[in-house]
């Protein structure tokens, strides 16, 4: 487990508030930089001012710029990977992979131009694999699976302090996804299954098979383990509400870069 991982885990376990950055796409859009590849390759430089700037400015955490992005984005303009291969620009297959470890780096680097290596955490976004409005969407748990788990392992191998889930729109996706966390945090920990196990009051097989993204694991036994684990979860659940209900207050702050509103 990170330093500032930590770090920000005894904050929250003692009821003290964290400050999350701002947002990127639509800050960078607002620059006038393309959406295209997330500005990962194209305007590098632009994504990682915008991640010094939120240090700057008091950001505790800084999300990697990778909401919304994966392999699908592209594969979904073609019929198919045959096709993609056929007619694709070169390099679209390992693209998405690539851009992930970027959007790690630029945190970095930008943290560390900040001066702020000491105090503020990177957390690597996984986000839903479709649409995060489209829940009818969601792939299958093979897919699921599959995906978040190679997300999750780059996050790991580039540096990133914790994983975030956002905008996960049904609960089996968020599901899978938190399966993937239990898994790299626990390795990152340094736990085995059956130390993990013992903890919770449970089996190595079982614990096994929740991190493989067992579809009887329920979110609460996900949530238990990461918590054994030494992880500080924040779940919130966004249901349709009248327009007259009242909403309860952030406990988590956003940062904003200096500039015109």
């Amino acid at each position: 487990m990170s330093t500032m991982y930590e770090t920000l885990a005894t904050r929250l376990r003692e009821g003290r508030g964290v400050l999350l950055d701002g947002p990127m796409g639509s800050e960078l859009v607002r620059r006038g930089i393309r959406w295209r590849k997330h500005g990962l390759l194209t305007d590098a430089p632009a994504v990682q001012q915008l991640h010094e700037e939120y240090a700057r400015a008091g950001a505790d955490v800084l999300r990697t710029n990778t909401f919304q992005l994966n392999p699908r984005v592209y594969l979904n303009v073609f019929r198919n990977v045959q096709h993609m291969r056929h007619i694709g620009a070169p390099g679209l297959e390992d693209l998405v992979p690539r851009l992930y470890r970027s959007s790690v780096k630029l945190a970095r680097q930008a943290r560390a131009k900040a001066g702020k290596e000491s105090s503020v955490a990177i957390a690597g976004v996984l986000s839903p694999l479709e649409h995060c409005f489209r829940p009818d969407l969601v792939p299958g748990e093979e897919e699921l699976r599959r995906e978040h788990e190679a997300f999750a392992r780059i996050f790991k191998e580039e540096g990133a302090d914790f994983l975030l889930l956002e905008s996960m729109n049904t609960i089996r996706e968020a599901r899978l996804a938190l399966a993937k966390a239990v898994r790299e945090q626990r390795k990152r920990a340094g736990i085995t299954q059956a130390q993990l196990a013992k903890s919770i009051g449970s089996s190595q097989s079982r614990v096994a098979k929740m991190e493989g993204g067992d579809p009887q694991a329920s979110i609460e036994s996900l949530i238990r383990a990461l918590s054994a684990i030494g992880a500080s979860i924040k779940l919130t659940v966004v249901t349709r509400r009248s327009s007259r209900s009242r909403r309860r207050p952030a406990r988590w702050g956003a940062a904003r870069p200096p500039g015109p509103a």
